[in-house]
């Protein structure tokens, strides 16, 4: 079996433990056994369909068809491009195109959707839909498999693809600064890196079951997913409807590892669900894509206290996470403004804290982050400009520019600082403030749109208000609304202000300070 496809990894599980059960969603279970079956015949469909593009679109969310169909593409050699139902039809249309994707597998939750999609195209694009019989009525443009395509392939793979170490796993979208959202591939060698390490360092053994909590559109999810796919462990995929409140799924499903974004702790803590001991089970508490508050983190690890509390940071362009920390109360409880510290780089990587001239700087000096090492990305899809802005050739050495202010003590652990620019972190996902501007200045054809995160606790924004800058009468309702059909929802404004002018500092720019004094009060 070729194991650089990070596919092999689940085969390699299914070899040792066919009957562990690997999946649980939608209240059914499925073995290593049955979902590696179904698999490997849903990729040879797939490989058996005439279609150029390496791509193939996921219009499947917390689905058995969403998982089966990562593992499928996998499979088959070719890369995974998730969506998400509620994106707005313009954003992934933008993705669609920017990818070159034209081969999609779909589930239920997304046919409102994708029939929308198919009223706004010429284009024929290939759909499968592993969970149907026969084929749903979404429209009439497109090419169609079903369930029973699917089972009756004449040659069936019986081993994953061979693929090269720099071939796309996945191809995750963050926001831009253009109006359109940058691709991120993720290869093989990036993501087998990254699992390498962490489960080295973190093992987990075939007993574990563990979370799913993330969107597949937000690769954190593909840390669970793989992880527990390495280890023959079992996924468990929590309902939409859990997912604020999942204190119930982690001790009915008998949870043992779980991995979140901090403000789902915080929302525990806040309806008072999170009090000692309530998680006995867990033995990993996890932790990403937002700031972890020190007296959050404190509160968790009463409520778990068996489990060992990591606290990861990474960039989606890095793969996942690049630095982690163990947070122990009174032993390892380091932080800055009552943010827990982001720890140390993974020893497989280099790193440097540079100034703006990319000059390394010294011990509790404030900087850049910048890494270089396996698991950063070749770089930007189709987006030389973006690329030649974050990746930097030093000392020989490709470096991922973060853009993350940060400082490191005597003792190595490094401390979250801030943005560079004016990108922020809402429910976990990376938004750049650019690309609200463009989209709610292109709306409401003002002269100048300033958007702030506000207000921000521990660094994470609770949400956008933006600033217009006109003389006109502005629907700001029928503003809102059309923004709802370009963002996803976490990116649209919450509130929008029109200003005849915009407050100007000395150097001719925006005062967003004075904004956020103004929001202030």
């Amino acid at each position: 079996m070729n194991d650089t496809n990070v596919a092999a990894r689940f085969f390699l599980s299914r070899s040792r433990c066919p009957s562990n059960i690997a999946l649980e969603v939608e209240k059914k279970v499925y073995s290593y056994q049955s979902l590696g079956m179904e698999a490997l015949k849903l990729a040879s469909l797939l490989n058996n369909i005439n279609s150029n593009s390496q791509f193939v679109g996921l219009f499947a969310y917390r689905s058995y068809a969403a998982y089966l169909g990562i593992l499928a593409i996998t499979s088959a050699g070719k890369a995974y491009l998730p969506f998400n139902p509620k994106f707005p039809l313009e954003r992934i249309k933008s993705m669609i195109e920017i990818s070159g994707c034209t081969m999609f597998i779909a589930s239920q939750e997304f046919y409102p959707l994708i029939k929308e999609l198919l009223q706004n195209t010429n284009e024929k694009y290939i759909f499968i839909f592993p969970e149907e019989k026969v084929l749903p009525t979404i429209g009439n443009t497109f090419k169609g498999f079903c369930q029973t395509d699917i089972d009756y392939q004449h040659a069936v793979l019986t081993e994953v693809k061979d693929i090269k170490p720099d071939d796309i796993v996945y191809l995750l979208f963050t926001s831009g600064t253009t109006g359109k959202p940058k691709g991120i591939p993720i290869s093989h060698n990036n993501l087998n890196s990254y699992l390498d390490y962490v489960q080295k360092k973190y093992p987990v053994v075939e007993s574990d079951r563990c979370s799913q909590a993330f969107d597949t559109t937000f690769d954190p999810s593909m840390h669970d997913i793989w992880v527990t796919w390495s280890a023959a462990a079992t996924l468990c995929a929590i309902p939409q409807a859990s997912l604020l409140a999942p204190a119930k799924f982690i001790n009915e499903k008998k949870l043992t590892i779980w991995y979140s974004v901090p403000s789902i702790a915080a929302f525990l803590r806040k309806t008072r669900i999170l009090k000692p001991n309530i998680f006995p089970l867990l033995r990993y508490s996890i932790f990403s894509g937002e700031a972890l508050p020190a007296d959050l983190a404190a509160d968790w690890q009463k409520a778990a206290p068996s489990s060992s509390l990591i606290n990861y940071y990474g960039p989606t362009e890095i793969t996942i996470n690049i630095t982690d920390y163990v947070f122990k109360p009174g032993v390892t409880d380091k932080s800055l403004n009552n943010v827990i510290a982001l720890g140390a780089v993974f020893d497989s990587h280099l790193y440097k804290i540079v100034d703006v001239n990319l000059k390394q700087l010294l011990v509790n000096e404030t900087g850049e982050l910048i890494i270089s090492g396996p698991q950063v990305s070749a770089g930007y899809i189709n987006n030389p400009l973006k690329n030649k802005e974050s990746f930097v050739e030093l000392d020989g050495k490709v470096w991922y520019r973060t853009g993350d202010l940060v400082k490191i003590d005597s003792e190595g652990s490094i401390f979250y600082v801030g943005r560079i620019d004016h990108q922020v972190k809402i429910r976990g996902y990376r938004v750049e403030m650019a690309e609200i501007e463009y989209v709610v200045k292109k709306i409401s054809k003002a002269e100048n749109a300033v958007a702030i995160p506000f207000p921000i606790n521990n660094n994470i924004a609770e949400g956008i208000i933006c600033f217009l800058e006109t003389k006109k009468l502005i629907d700001i309702a029928l503003v809102l609304s059309k923004a709802g059909n370009l963002l996803p929802d976490y990116m649209i404004p919450k509130e929008i202000i029109v200003l005849a002018s915009l407050p100007i500092n000395i150097n001719g720019k925006v005062d967003r300070n004075a904004l956020i004094n103004l929001l202030k009060g």
